[in-house]
């Protein structure tokens, strides 16, 4: 499906089990931040695509919904296999699309790893309990049942980790899914999604990935969040985003789950170990470029120690190499 390492790589997406073009066949460039040379040629979608995604994914809901634990559970387990065998090729991809040095890109393949082999488990707890009931010997049990399609949308910073997290449990759990990866990152925290997934053998039209070029959003998020197929929304991104995301889901009484940003200060008391202070204060602001929702944004240092910190602060922060990419290593 991809050029050669040395040319931009083409890629298609994915829809009802098919690799395709945008309907209309535009595409985007997918650029390398490191250089700025183009890594990829991404599907420019619309609308249209986007409704093809949901049509595949109702279509394929009820087989996948009806699907026994034990078969669920190998799929899992084979997507987890099989992104291990293909680290080395991921990691590769992470550091041309996205920037990601080694050992963060590494860390994602690792954790995404075992989240698949963790969700091999879900299909077994989702069961049901006894509830009372006000009728005299009724036996009364609530039954835990899959939703339908749920609606993804991964971001860039931890593009391959959250590009799992975001389809993985609405699967596990018997959903079907459509995911928009951010435009920033369409293969990292999506396509590379859709390729392990049916790889490993997910039924066509489960796994759904649509991409779109920069600004172009707007048609297909008006139709996953305006479909009636469309039951639930799992998004990653700022707090800004995400505020409007969950007025448009409230408005047709959807469910969404919401991971956002923060500010997460980090405080320095008069007591604290100076030289382990500024090594977890270097590392907290500067891992990943600072691109993570969990770095520190604000370090707050009690007054009498403010000027030491500062001055040893600066003077890693003008050491601090970037990391270095197993592709500028080759």
């Amino acid at each position: 499906m991809n050029a050669p390492a040395s040319l931009p790589r083409q890629y298609r997406q994915l829809i009802a089990g098919e690799w395709v073009a945008a309907d209309d066949g535009r595409t985007f460039a997918d650029l390398n931040p490191y250089n700025g040379e183009v890594f990829a040629h991404i599907p420019a979608s619309s609308g249209t695509d986007a409704q093809r995604a949901i049509d595949a994914a109702d279509k394929a809901f009820p087989a996948w919904a009806a699907m026994g634990a034990r078969p669920r559970q190998a799929l899992f387990l084979k997507a987890a296999d099989i992104l291990e065998r293909r680290a080395d090729e991921v990691v590769l991809i992470m550091a041309q699309e996205t920037g990601a040095a080694a050992p963060f890109a590494r860390f994602q393949v690792q954790w995404a790893t075992g989240l698949l082999r963790q969700a091999a488990g879900y299909p077994y707890l989702s069961g049901g309990e006894i509830v009372p009931s006000d009728t005299p010997g009724v036996f009364a049990m609530a039954i835990r049942k899959p939703l339908g399609i749920v609606a993804g949308i991964s971001p860039w910073n931890g593009a391959l980790a959250l590009g799992f997290r975001t389809i993985v449990a609405p699967l596990a759990c018997g959903n079907t899914v459509v995911l928009k990866p951010s435009e920033d990152a369409p293969v990292s925290a999506g396509l590379l999604m859709g390729e392990i997934m049916t790889e490993a053998g997910f039924p066509p039209g489960v796994v759904n990935v649509v991409t779109h070029a920069h600004g172009e959003v707007g048609p297909i998020a008006d139709l996953l969040f305006e479909s009636r197929k469309v039951r639930a929304y799992n998004f990653t991104g700022s707090s800004t985003t995400g505020s409007l995301l969950a007025a448009r889901a409230g408005k047709h009484l959807k469910r969404i789950a919401l991971e956002l940003g923060g500010y997460n200060p980090m405080i320095v008391l008069k007591d604290a170990d100076l030289d382990y202070s500024v090594d977890t204060a270097i590392f907290a602001a500067f891992f990943h470029q600072g691109q993570i929702c969990m770095n520190t944004r604000k370090i707050l240092v009690e007054r009498a120690r403010y000027d030491d910190f500062l001055a040893r602060f600066v003077a890693r922060a003008k050491e601090y190499p970037g990391g270095r990419s197993e592709q500028s290593a080759k």
